[in-house]
């Protein structure tokens, strides 16, 4: 946390200012989601300079919040508006917010221990919404800006103040700036510390949170960019060889480091190797029609079978079992082509002896 060190926290004002809670001439509900009393719909409210504005040079120091360790202490919301009455013996933090207090700030609270809304209000302003998207929820509208020749280095030098700026783009025209932090916790401080305010001619700012940039080449790059960091949260602890990327140079490469890792295993050597079955299927007078050069002679059951030494090479393993496939297809053709044989040759048999044994034709030629 950014503080003075060794500097406690001075009071920016004496006595407090600002509207209370007891505070209420109408006698009505006050909307605090609105910031309105109802009834006054419809009813602008003049806008009026702010009474007081925050200087970080001389207001930031230590008080009894920043004493205490990290575990839900936030920063002083009247700090960033430059009228806390308090000063050391403040509960909360005065100090711009860090890197690391960013870091550990809940999803659904803004820097000041508010409750952010699913949806952004109406008119842009409040603590913002958590379900909008992370660029959007950096980025700061800001209107009724006098325009000048140097409106984007008078806006930078006022808006830096609160923290890291990441980009400011200017509509000169227009009027209107819209300035980007790095951190998220940096933009709603800026956006309490700035609206109300005055640059350097005197007019009154009106900061809100910037809406979604309706861009289409922004639209189709934030959809990228979500969709490479949930493979990025999927695959975070995976180890292994595959990489998810996006372009189609890219997924060319991807393809071939698969064939690259295929043939990397096609060089590991084989776990193991399928067993000879041989003698489940081969007949002791069988002979096949397989090539020699890949068959060798089984001495035990007088067929040929496939190379009996162990493959050591995934390659040699699936060469193994493509000549045993091969194998295997002529064993089971050859009893086929067996018994058609046998069945001609005793067709054969029985015709040559009742040709010879006919009693009929032995009376007659006697």
């Amino acid at each position: 946390m950014a503080t003075n060190p060794g500097v406690k926290a001075r009071k920016q004002i004496s006595h407090p200012i600002g509207p209370r809670k007891s505070d209420n001439p109408s006698k009505t509900t006050y909307n605090i989601w609105y910031n309105k009393n109802i009834g006054e719909r419809g009813q602008s409210k003049e806008r009026v300079h702010a009474t007081s504005r925050c200087n970080i040079a001389q207001d930031s120091g230590e008080t009894k919040g920043s004493e205490r360790q990290w575990g839900g202490t936030f920063l002083c919301l009247k700090f960033a508006r430059g009228c806390c009455s308090f000063g050391y013996e403040c509960s909360w933090i005065h100090a711009l917010p860090s890197n690391e207090f960013d870091a550990n700030l809940e999803t659904t609270k803004d820097c000041f221990g508010r409750e952010r809304h699913k949806n952004v209000r109406d008119d842009q302003s409040g603590v913002g919404s958590f379900l909008g998207d992370p660029d959007t929820a950096r980025t700061l509208y800001v209107g009724g800006i006098s325009v000048t020749s140097n409106l984007q280095s008078i806006v930078y030098e006022h808006f830096k103040e609160w923290g890291e700026v990441d980009n400011v783009r200017i509509l000169q025209s227009k009027g209107v700036a819209f300035v980007r932090y790095k951190n998220r916790s940096s933009a709603e401080f800026a956006l309490e510390a700035m609206h109300s305010q005055s640059l350097d001619h005197n007019e009154i700012l009106n900061v809100r949170w910037a809406t979604d940039d309706p861009n289409p080449r922004v639209v189709k790059r934030k959809l990228q960019k979500s969709k490479e960091q949930l493979v990025s949260a999927v695959l975070g602890d995976y180890d292994g060889p595959i990489e998810i990327t996006s372009g189609c140079e890219n997924g060319r490469q991807f393809q071939k480091r698969q064939r690259r890792d295929c043939e990397s295993q096609d060089q590991q050597e084989a776990v193991s190797y399928y067993p000879n079955t041989d003698s489940q299927y081969c007949e002791s007078n069988g002979s096949t029609n397989v090539r020699e050069k890949h068959l060798l002679p089984n001495p035990a059951t007088s067929c040929r079978t496939a190379s009996s030494e162990q493959p050591k090479t995934l390659a040699e393993l699936v060469k193994w079992s493509k000549e045993q496939a091969l194998l295997d297809q002529t064993k089971l053709t050859l009893p086929e082509k067996q018994s058609k044989k046998k069945a001609e040759l005793g067709s054969f048999s029985l015709v040559s002896a009742y040709d010879s044994s006919s009693d009929e034709e032995e009376e007659i030629k006697g």
